[in-house]
């Protein structure tokens, strides 16, 4: 008589587990899968707790600093997920969804964070910024009026509505403290404050997250002067896919006449820029302007208190320059791969 052979389900389902959990790992640190027969260790961040709702926020944070949007993206939504009524991370992902061009999800997103906020003035802020980029300068004024009504102090909406014409508003020489750590270049998305922070890495697979800066209160005059003699370096991010999108862009912007210090090249996670941007620190904002003509095309210029390694002007290559600048596919184009394999 034969034996038929032992099952053994708890044991398989144990293994099926450990294997789906070590999915789940992967996809949360957001990492590329690595080619066949290749193995790469994940990375741990430590000094957090990764199920933490404000320590994926923070998280979010320095990947945006970093210019890494995608990974920012999927943190700020890894914050969501686990606790969905967080202003600051609602407030950061609306701000981050301007900086991809995508305004209108933008500006959904904050007018639902007003309502659900109805006594805060940074939302509608924002909003009437997002306003502004969207050529809708009426509604615009109105909602920074509606955001000084809550908050008769809130700089950033008193300073904008000034520049609107929407009545004669003179911007407080200090801010308060509390917003000290935000833009104060007029025109400027803001989120709450938070230092500069940076992920250093502590092992070979180890990741710890730490601030690197402190920024205390300034006056709007000292900010706008505090980069005006830093050498200009520019930092130009392949957002489109574009193979050797950003050094030919460098070479293509030398040709029309705009030729910084020094340039810095590099490759956006994904491709998943939809609207070309350039980003500017206090100080920048005519070199930022210079930029933009010497593009050819629509660039959003967003302002911002810092960037990462001494950087005073980044531009982000969006999808729009498959339009704007059609002689960047003059030579041969390749697909992208997944792996991130071309020259920025």
């Amino acid at each position: 008589m034969s034996r038929k052979p032992i099952m053994r389900p708890l044991a398989f389902a144990s293994k099926t587990m450990s294997a789906l959990c070590a999915l789940a790992l992967l996809q949360a640190c957001g990492t590329t899968p690595p080619p066949a027969l290749v193995t790469t260790p994940l990375l741990r961040i430590s000094d957090g707790d990764g199920d933490h709702p404000r320590y994926a926020y923070r998280l979010g944070r320095a990947y945006e600093q970093q210019g890494d949007l995608a990974r920012a993206d999927a943190a700020y939504a890894r914050s969501l997920a686990l606790d969905p009524d967080q202003f600051d991370a609602r407030n950061a992902r609306a701000v981050l969804l301007a900086k991809q061009g995508r305004l209108g999800e933008a500006a959904d997103l904050l007018q639902q964070l007003s309502r659900d906020f109805p006594t805060r003035a940074q939302p509608l802020g924002n909003l009437g910024y997002l306003l502004h980029l969207q050529g809708n300068d009426a509604q615009a004024a109105a909602t920074l009026r509606a955001a000084l009504a809550l908050d008769p102090d809130y700089g950033p909406a008193r300073a904008n509505l000034s520049l609107l014409g929407g009545g004669k508003l003179d911007t407080p020489a200090v801010l308060p403290v509390a917003a000290a750590t935000v833009t104060l270049q007029p025109f400027a998305l803001t989120t709450a404050p938070t230092p500069q922070l940076s992920l250093v890495r502590v092992g070979p697979n180890e990741l710890r997250l730490q601030a690197v800066a402190k920024v205390a209160a300034v006056s709007i005059a000292s900010a706008t002067d505090s980069h005006a003699n830093t050498p200009e370096c520019l930092h130009i991010i392949n957002g489109n896919g574009m193979p050797g999108g950003a050094a030919r862009m460098r070479d293509m912007l030398r040709q029309r006449g705009f030729a910084a210090a020094s340039s810095v090249l590099g490759n956006q996670r994904g491709y998943t820029q939809a609207r070309t941007v350039i980003e500017y620190v206090p100080g920048q904002q005519q070199r930022a302007s210079a930029l933009r003509t010497a593009l050819g095309g629509p660039a959003t210029l967003v302002p911002v208190a810092t960037l990462p390694r001494q950087v005073t002007l980044r531009l982000v290559l969006g999808q729009d320059q498959h339009n704007i600048n059609p002689n960047l596919l003059a030579r041969q184009e390749r697909p992208a791969t997944a792996f991130n394999q071309e020259s920025p």
